[in-house]
Order: structure tokens, then C-alpha cells, then sequence
């Protein structure tokens, strides 16, 4: 059954004639408001409103672990790309090392060279000294003095010339 207005004019006035106050019967129609019981929901009507959700909450449940087993799997691949391009890159690094030491190799073979030159310069300045002392033992101070002015000379030049050869090798 529905309730219409002159129902609740009705419920309204025997409020008032039950409580004997018309403030009351008016709180008690405002605390009552119409209602159109066709609009209530059923049992039936939540029965399959739940249905229906459970149905779409299963349907999105199914997206969810379909993209995530997506996003599992690009995962994987761009993690195996880091990983390969963390092992080129750990072969770039050996292959550098290896420059390195090849490279310090040749500095040790210049470094050797060198100082071979420099001992071999060593070894002549020791024997022109020793062969001016003998010179000059046998020669006046004049000639010892231009013999000795050109031995310095001498030794100036080779001394240069070593330095020179050292520079270039």
C-alpha cells in the first residue's frame, strides 16, 4: 500500500490528538518523511547487485594479474639488458686495464733505455776525464789550458747530445 498526502494529514492530526501537542506531532512527521516504498531495495535487488560486483571485481582481478605478469616479464627483459650491459661493460673495464699495463710496459722499456743512455754517457765522460788528466800531465799549462777548454767543450757536447739523445728516445 501507498501511503498519500491525506494519509499523513491523517497521521499527522492523531499525533496531535495522541500527544496533545502540536509541536510534537510535528517533529514526529518531520522524523517521518514520505517515502515512496517502490524505491526501497529488496534482498533480491542487493542479491544481484552483489553478483554483479563480484562478477566485475573477478573481471578486474583477472586485468590486474594479467598486467602485472605483463610488467613481471618487461621486468625481466630490461633487467637482463642491465646485467649484459653490466658484463660489456665489466669487459671494457679488463680491456682498459689491459691498455693500462701495455702501456706502462712501453714506459718501463723507455724508462730502461734511457737510463742505459745515460749510464753509457756516464761511462764516456769517466774515460775523457781520465784521458784529459793524462793529457794535461804530459802538456805545458798553456796547451793543459786549451786542451782543457776544448775537452770542456767536448764533454758540454756530449753531455747536450746525450740529454738530446735521452729526449728523443
Amino acid at each position: 500500500m501507498t501511503s498519500t498526502e491525506n494519509d499523513r494529514l491523517d497521521l499527522r492530526q492523531e499525533f496531535e490528538r495522541i500527544f496533545n501537542n502540536p509541536r510534537i506531532a510535528a517533529i514526529a512527521m518531520e522524523a517521518l518523511p514520505p517515502i515512496d516504498y517502490s524505491q526501497l531495495a529488496t534482498k533480491q535487488d542487493l542479491d544481484a547487485l552483489s553478483t554483479e560486483l563480484r562478477g566485475e571485481m573477478t573481471g578486474l582481478r583477472g586485468e590486474l594479474r594479467g598486467e602485472m605478469a605483463e610488467l613481471r616479464g618487461e621486468l625481466r627483459g630490461d633487467m637482463a639488458e642491465i646485467r649484459g650491459n653490466f658484463a660489456e661493460l665489466g669487459g671494457n673495464f679488463a680491456e682498459l686495464g689491459g691498455n693500462f699495463a701495455e702501456l706502462g710496459g712501453s714506459f718501463a722499456k723507455l724508462e730502461a733505455k734511457v737510463d742505459s743512455g745515460f749510464a753509457e754517457v756516464r761511462g764516456e765522460m769517466a774515460e775523457l776525464r781520465g784521458e784529459t788528466k793524462g793529457l794535461l800531465g804530459a802538456m805545458d799549462l798553456k796547451m793543459a789550458t786549451n786542451v782543457r777548454l776544448f775537452v770542456g767543450g767536448q764533454i758540454t757536447t756530449i753531455v747536450l747530445l746525450g740529454g738530446w739523445v735521452a729526449a728523443v728516445t
